[in-house]
């Protein structure tokens, strides 16, 4: 396992920039899975996940009916 230091997504979900967590944790997921990097791939976005279900108040926003 490899260990790294999110403290920064951390800082900014304190400070409910929500959306500004979503973005990153995405774009490093997107980015540690084009490099093979598979473990710290599915830490970010399971980040991006959590913010973004943050960011839509639990709530299912994009269900059709």
């Amino acid at each position: 396992m490899v260990a790294m230091d999110y403290h920064w997504l951390d800082t900014l979900q304190r400070n409910n920039l929500y959306e500004d967590v979503y973005q990153l944790a995405f774009e490093a997921a997107r980015y540690y899975n084009r490099s093979g990097r598979l473990e710290i791939y599915v830490v970010f976005y399971e980040r991006a996940l959590e913010a973004k279900l943050l960011i839509q108040g639990g709530e299912l926003l994009y269900v059709e009916e």
